[in-house]
């Protein structure tokens, strides 16, 4: 018994809370194949390249291993997964990795189902934006920690929509739970589309980026709207997209100076 709590505890930051469970309480049903409805957010390192080759190696490993945690942390302290660090990149959901259970067929709980996905999208968005503030103000702190010199930020973006959890691998090498769908190709490409707010407002602070769906819970004290429709601010394989919420990260005395103003309207 005391073998097996060390291994759980060894293997759990490597596994993940979803992994963890499905594998320790014998939860097979959440290494099964599902569809869930998911939030999902991108993030990238804008400059990264140049911090990469102007630096000693030593100092970018352990910047960026730095970074790794905050974001990790920032994911797992507001209820979400992390899934994926590409170098520069992260992937992470909420709501995709919970186990769901179907009660679509009980007759007379439409109605109920529907009010407590909401509930459910409402609580998820508050927490990914939660997140994504976290971390930005975090990697504000690591540049000023690691002393850098280049000029870095944060290109995020934040979409909701149908995944598809998928058993990916092969038996006898390696298998993992993995998510799929149209959702994260949007939130890819809105993640690439901040570079484009950047340049047009020649910004080099950190850029968030809401899909269409979610404007409806934006603060539009906090967001403003960005349209899309013009030819050359359309967005990479999504021309039908017309309008997107964005929000610029302000920092130290410009940053309180908005949430003071923001919270007095």
């Amino acid at each position: 018994a005391r073998f097996d709590h060390y291994m759980k505890k060894t293997a759990s930051p490597f596994l993940g809370a979803a992994l963890t469970e499905a594998i320790y309480q014998q939860r097979s049903d959440l290494l099964e194949n599902r569809s869930a409805k998911a939030m999902i957010i991108k993030i990238d390192i804008r400059g990264y390249t140049d911090f990469y080759k102007g630096n000693d190696g030593e100092l970018v490993r352990q910047f960026m291993t730095a970074y790794h945690g905050s974001v990790s942390r920032c994911v797992g302290q507001t209820r979400g997964y992390w899934h994926k660090s590409i170098g520069d990149g992260q992937l992470a959901s909420y709501g995709a990795m919970e186990p769901h259970d179907d009660l679509s067929d009980i007759p007379g709980v439409e109605i109920e189902l529907q009010t407590a996905e909401a509930r459910k999208s409402r609580t998820h968005f508050d927490n990914v934006l939660k997140a994504a503030m976290s971390i930005a103000y975090q990697f504000e702190r690591l540049k000023e920690q690691f002393d850098v010199q280049e000029k870095l930020s944060l290109g995020i973006a934040i979409a909701y929509g149908d995944v598809e959890v998928r058993v990916q691998g092969d038996a006898t090498h390696k298998k993992e739970l993995d998510i799929d769908g149209e959702v994260i190709l949007r939130c890819s490409r809105l993640e690439s589309y901040t570079k484009v707010i950047q340049c047009e407002l020649a910004i080099n602070g950190t850029v968030i980026v809401l899909s269409p769906e979610l404007l409806g819970f934006a603060d539009l004290r906090m967001f403003k709207a960005w349209n899309t429709s013009e030819e050359r601010l359309q967005i990479k394989s999504y021309p039908e997209i017309q309008n997107v919420a964005f929000h610029v990260f302000l920092d130290t005395d410009e940053r309180r100076d908005s949430i003071i103003k923001m919270r007095a309207s």
